[in-house]
């Protein structure tokens, strides 16, 4: 998204976080729950003062993913599915809250689900569900310059 980045696009670099193991055993939840504020400005819009929906999807697609890997086997994982339901107008030149978590897994695979809200609000704008499957070569990237991605995504 750093093609994105500057005056009326994204101001500032999304925050986004993510529950470790620990994390989760002291707080509740799951690993890999992850939460990101994002603010998204009048420059990124479809129609006049409307978040384009290309981009809501392209949001959900980073936040779910980084939610997916915590349950993969290598946590490395290519959106296979995507399916996003737009609710309600998503208005440009404000900051949103896209939370997501794991609802199944299977092997190679993790199902996901998330939704896009402004901060403090219920009013829920979007929800998404998506699946990511794990390449098989995946499994020998630790064999290359010993990549520990766990270490990465909690570092």
């Amino acid at each position: 998204m750093y093609a994105l980045r500057g005056l009326d696009m994204f101001a500032t670099t999304p925050l986004v976080f993510s529950k470790t193991k620990r994390g989760a055993e002291h707080r509740g939840g799951k690993e890999g729950d992850t939460v990101a504020f994002i603010h998204v400005g009048k420059s990124l819009c479809g129609f006049e003062g409307v978040v384009h929906g290309g981009l809501i999807a392209t949001m959900f697609d980073e936040v779910l993913a980084r939610a997916a890997f915590y349950a993969l086997p290598s946590m490395v994982g290519v959106t296979a599915k995507l399916e996003i339901n737009y609710r309600k107008p998503t208005y440009a030149d404000r900051y949103f809250v896209l939370e997501s978590h794991v609802t199944d897994n299977e092997g190679r695979k993790s199902f996901v689900a998330g939704d896009l809200r402004e901060p403090g609000s219920s009013q829920v704008l979007a929800t998404a569900d998506a699946v990511f499957v794990e390449p098989k070569f995946a499994k020998y990237l630790t064999w290359f310059g010993g990549l520990n991605i766990r270490k990465h995504m909690e570092g």
